[in-house]
């Protein structure tokens, strides 16, 4: 485990993650570092929206630490200090979009996702984005793959609990609106932009 530190203005922010993940956590210090430079002011118990992800501020002696939040009481990983599984996730979605050619579009943890009542444990399942969506809902849609009009019982959940269930379809969260993804177990089949345009086979 990697432990990164870093004085900015007059505070000492730290950060704990795995090794590998230790570029993004420097990353996540600079980001820090611009944003108290143009003015923020962070404190003990306080969070941060980083890209999406909700980090929690903790003093902890000389040092305010970021980690893992609770949201709604629970915990959003078993390791509150490590931030490498929220750093990690960030990483694949924006590399997941920007793989497509196309610039990602934020998608928050407690945003809201609807989809059709017991389709996650499907092997087959599309998601798909709406053009619009009110804030706190992240506009995704996910379904069976099936043939046939059949009557859907929808219930909704949040991103981050979705990650706890099904984490690779998080992944491609942070596409833009319309687009339209196919997965067949953890596997991509599959990707349509909001032209119609299959953008997986092209690559």
């Amino acid at each position: 485990m990697a432990e990164l530190s870093r004085v900015i203005g007059r505070q000492r922010f730290s950060v704990s993650c795995q090794e590998g993940v230790a570029p993004l956590a420097e990353r996540l210090l600079r980001t820090v570092e611009a944003m108290v430079s143009a003015g923020s002011v962070f404190k003990d118990g306080e969070t941060l929206n980083y890209g999406g992800l909700i980090l929690a501020l903790r003093q902890r002696g000389t040092a305010l630490w970021l980690g893992c939040p609770r949201i709604e009481g629970d915990s959003v990983d078993a390791d509150e200090d490590d931030v490498s599984p929220l750093l990690s996730l960030l990483a694949r979605e924006i590399h997941f979009a920007r793989g497509l050619g196309v610039e990602p579009e934020q998608v928050n943890l407690w945003d809201k996702v609807v989809l059709e009542e017991g389709c996650l444990s499907e092997t087959d399942v599309f998601m798909e984005r709406a053009p619009d969506a009110p804030s706190g809902d992240s506009g995704w849609f996910i379904g069976r793959v099936v043939e046939g009009e059949r009557e859907r019982v929808l219930t909704a959940l949040r991103v981050w609990h979705l990650l706890r269930l099904r984490p690779r379809l998080v992944d491609a969260m942070a596409l833009p609106r319309r687009f339209l993804v196919v997965w067949r177990g953890d596997a991509v089949a599959g990707v349509q932009d909001a032209n119609g345009h299959e953008r997986w086979g092209s690559r």
